[in-house]
């Protein structure tokens, strides 16, 4: 696979570095037509050109380079389903992912920490794919770095950020957009990288934020902002919220608190402490969902976080402007 990237990348290459976590990441992507597609969300991370890389990524892109993906030595698995995990027999040597249609195929050298991605035609990728590149090699990487992918938005202040927890549809993109357009702090709207240790902090990954239809509804000022690189009915449009929040868009925060919003009616809106065992059933099982093949330390991670931050769920009002005031009055009240 290395010797038909190096193919791929013959005629025109991009080699391009960034910093996650304070660990470097380099993609090598042959052609142009990836570019857009791998970079846009990863745009606002920072771009250390020196720095050794402690994972690398190559991807490419038959259509515009000619170079096919090599035959694989054995039958790729029999249906394409997202997250089917192959091991070799008797090693955990790769990691293996071809999304629906094999419209896409990544796989992960765990003790290289090299990655491939390639794709058919990058000009026909699903929105997912430019909303939230290179998800699984990043899930996978994380777990053989002490880093822990986490399935929350991440929202805050100078006093630090709150984690936005819970499945599809309780509220978690709302109270994001709306912290974001109040002027607070934005680390991530779906997607952020967990490190726990001794005060436990989230990391941006992706500078995007992922609009359902009733977003462009309630939120107009967002329309302009949106896009949809391949339209489809069931897919949500996304927002580089670097390229329009810049100075708001932050690189990590300190966790002060794990909230799980809810829609309840009423007006205002307000926290409710709930038990760290109330908040570890809100949270743990959308990312095991989102990255099924989570190993237990991921779980324990989780169940660290809840122990050493309070907990609550947030009883969403249809007051909008009392959604983000909620979350900045009890980041105030911190030291």
């Amino acid at each position: 696979i290395e010797e038909a990237f190096t193919r791929a990348s013959q005629h025109s290459h991009h080699k391009i570095q960034r910093t996650l976590a304070g660990k470097t990441i380099r993609f090598k992507i042959a052609g142009t037509n990836l570019v857009p597609v791998l970079q846009n969300a990863l745009a606002h991370l920072q771009v250390n050109p020196q720095a050794p890389a402690d994972l690398e990524i190559m991807a490419w892109d038959q259509n515009e380079t000619g170079v096919p993906m090599p035959e694989a030595p054995g039958e790729w698995p029999e249906k394409d389903q997202p997250c089917r995990i192959v091991l070799p027999a008797g090693a955990e040597a790769y990691r293996f992912h071809s999304s629906p249609e094999r419209e896409a195929i990544v796989i992960y050298h765990l003790a290289s920490q090299k990655a491939v991605m390639w794709t058919q035609d990058a000009r026909i990728l699903p929105t997912y794919w430019h909303g939230s590149p290179l998800l699984s090699i990043f899930h996978w990487w994380c777990q053989s770095t002490g880093l822990h992918l986490l399935h929350g938005g991440c929202v805050g202040t100078e006093k630090g950020g709150i984690i936005l927890g819970g499945k599809g549809g309780s509220g978690k993109s709302t109270t994001s957009l709306l912290c974001l357009m109040a002027g607070m702090r934005y680390v991530s709207d779906d997607y952020c990288v967990l490190e726990s240790v001794v005060e436990p902090r989230a990391h941006s990954i992706y500078n995007t934020g992922k609009l359902h239809q009733k977003h462009l509804e309630q939120f107009p000022q967002l329309v302009s902002q949106a896009v949809d690189p391949t339209p489809d009915r069931y897919e949500k449009k996304v927002i580089f919220t670097h390229q329009h929040y810049p100075q708001q868009h932050i690189s990590s925060l300190l966790i002060r608190a794990v909230v799980l919003p809810r829609i309840v009616g009423g007006e205002s809106s307000k926290l409710v402490p709930i038990s760290a065992a109330q908040a570890l059933f809100g949270l743990a099982p959308s990312t095991m969902f989102q990255m099924p093949d989570s190993k237990a330390n991921q779980m324990r991670a989780m169940g660290d976080l809840v122990r050493k931050v309070p907990c609550f769920r947030l009883e969403l009002g249809t007051d909008y402007q009392s959604i983000p005031a909620t979350i900045k009055t009890y980041l105030d009240t911190l030291n």
